[in-house]
């Protein structure tokens, strides 16, 4: 004997006639999914400070040291002995590289040897010392396209 089951029941669903609109469905997919997440870190911790004159002597330190650069990138360096002239004279110096007009910083700047001017970034050493500078000048440019 050959028994087939009944074809299926329509969904009572389907009949049903949405008091939604298209529209009205698709504005809010968008009002949810157009949100901007909170990625305030409120969890940072605290940037770790380390004394100077103890450096060279502890060996926790180093792991201070060491775990900052992985985690936060920076550490406060108490102690060091530095002016705090010296510390703030290359910032007050360049304020000065910021007040320069957008049209004439692109006249200035742009050469054959830098075509993209003062927007492109460059990779540079600098130090006062005359012999340091000289073996930096005879590094090859590969792999740094803008080295000088």
């Amino acid at each position: 004997m050959d028994f087939r089951a009944p074809p299926p029941s329509p969904v009572a669903a389907a009949r049903r006639t949405s008091s939604l609109s298209n529209d009205d469905v698709f504005r809010r997919f968008l009002e949810t999914s157009l949100r901007l997440p909170n990625i305030n870190n409120n969890h940072q911790k605290p940037l770790p400070k380390v004394d100077f004159p103890s450096l060279g002597s502890d060996d926790a330190l180093r792991h201070v040291i060491s775990d900052s650069f992985a985690t936060v990138g920076c550490f406060q360096l108490l102690n060091h002995g530095i002016p705090l002239d010296v510390i703030s004279s290359p910032a007050e110096a360049s304020i000065a590289i910021f007040k320069v007009p957008p049209e004439k910083r692109g006249g200035l700047t742009r050469s054959a040897e830098s075509p993209w001017g003062f927007e492109e970034d460059d990779e540079f050493v600098w130090g006062r010392d005359k012999e340091f500078n000289l073996r930096m000048q005879q590094l090859p440019a590969v792999g740094y396209s803008n080295f000088k």
